[in-house]
Order: structure tokens, then C-alpha cells, then sequence
């Protein structure tokens, strides 16, 4: 693209702030009710969404991989490092983490995050998936997805697919991964707002 920028995180762009209008491409880690505050009134907005499971799943992985840099993370990914998951998942913080892709499609930080916000965090996101202008998808159609925007964008075809990279080492983290396996049943219980949300886009990507 010939013009374009990346935003590490909503306390960069609120910061530095944007003028949508100086760029083609605007990416980032920034909340969609955040980003949308700096967006032209014709700007399309565009993701791909993560089966929830498998999305915390890596995040969890993330946490506990023993050359990852504590510093770097969260409050909440350092609890994740430092206690068991079963301990984790009844910690107050823990549907934060596990609906991760919800709320940086429906939560402007603009309160504290809790069971009253969350029915208005979800109604935000689904609005934002469902808007005819936005292009959203999930992981299984990612190359369909790739072509898409790249027709959206002008640009021409990939000449070859793009690689798969994963960090992740199974048998080093073998002891992860079972933990991880034992409480599935009670993560899906968390989820349920996660999941709702990837089926909306899961339907219409079948259509």
C-alpha cells in the first residue's frame, strides 16, 4: 500500500492520533470502537476472527512458553504464567482474557469491565461483524479472505501462500497442553459470548 501504519496498542493511537484521511491502510491492537473515533465516515473496517478455543488456547501457550518475557505481558497473562488454570479460570479477569476477540470488537474502555457491560460489549461487536461494509472472517477461509482484501486494496494476487508460523513446541510443553485439555469443559462455560459471536461470522462466510 502506498501509504500505511500500524498501531501497537489504543494508547499509542490515542497519543499520537490518527487523521484517517493521510493513509490507505490503517492496521493495529486497537479496539474497534476506538480505531472507529479516527475513521473517514467511507472507511471499511476488516478482521479475521480465531476459533475460540483454539484462540485461548494459544494465548495460554504464549504465557507459560519459558523463553517468553513476563515484562512484556498483560497483568492478567502474568496471572495466567504464575497459576495453575484452574485458579486462573475463576479469577475475575479470566472471561477478559478468554473473550478477547469480543471486546476489541465491541469495548471502547470506557468502563470497568464486568457482567454489566458485557451484553452492551457483545451488541457492539455483532454490529460491527454484520455491517454489510465490513469484511470479516475466520480462520478456516483465511486465504479466501487474503484474496478478498486484495481486491478490496487494488493489489494484485499472492504469487505463492503465505507461510504458517507457530511459536508453539508441543513436547516442550506437553505439561501445558494437558492442563490445557483438562479444563476445555469450563473454558467452553466462559465462552459462550466468544463463541456466539465467531458462529455470526462462521454463517456467513457459508453463504
Amino acid at each position: 500500500m502506498p501509504s500505511k501504519v500500524y498501531c501497537e496498542s489504543y494508547e499509542a493511537l490515542i497519543r499520537y492520533p490518527l487523521v484517517a484521511g493521510n493513509f490507505d491502510l490503517v492496521g493495529g491492537h486497537v479496539p474497534l470502537p476506538i480505531l472507529a473515533q479516527f475513521a473517514a465516515p467511507n472507511d471499511r473496517f476488516a478482521g479475521v476472527l480465531r476459533d475460540p478455543v483454539a484462540r485461548f488456547r494459544s494465548a495460554f501457550l504464549h504465557s507459560r512458553r519459558a523463553d517468553e518475557d513476563p515484562r512484556t505481558f498483560t497483568d492478567t497473562m502474568r496471572l495466567m504464567r504464575t497459576t495453575s488454570l484452574t485458579d486462573f479460570l475463576s479469577h475475575p479477569d479470566a472471561t477478559m482474557e478468554i473473550c478477547q476477540q469480543t471486546i476489541m470488537l465491541g469495548f471502547a474502555f470506557d468502563d470497568v469491565y464486568g457482567p454489566k457491560v458485557e451484553q452492551e460489549i457483545f451488541n457492539r461487536a455483532r454490529a460491527a461483524v454484520e455491517h454489510k461494509d465490513n469484511l470479516f472472517a475466520t480462520t478456516q477461509r483465511l486465504p479466501q479472505f487474503i484474496d478478498n482484501m486484495r481486491i478490496q486494496l487494488r493489489l494484485p494476487p499472492l504469487e505463492q501462500p503465505q507461510s504458517v508460523r507457530n511459536a508453539s513446541n508441543p513436547a516442550a510443553q506437553a505439561q501445558d497442553i494437558e492442563e490445557f485439555e483438562a479444563s476445555v469443559p469450563k473454558i467452553r462455560e466462559l465462552l459462550t459470548m466468544e463463541q456466539e459471536l465467531y458462529d455470526i461470522v462462521a454463517r456467513k462466510e457459508e453463504h
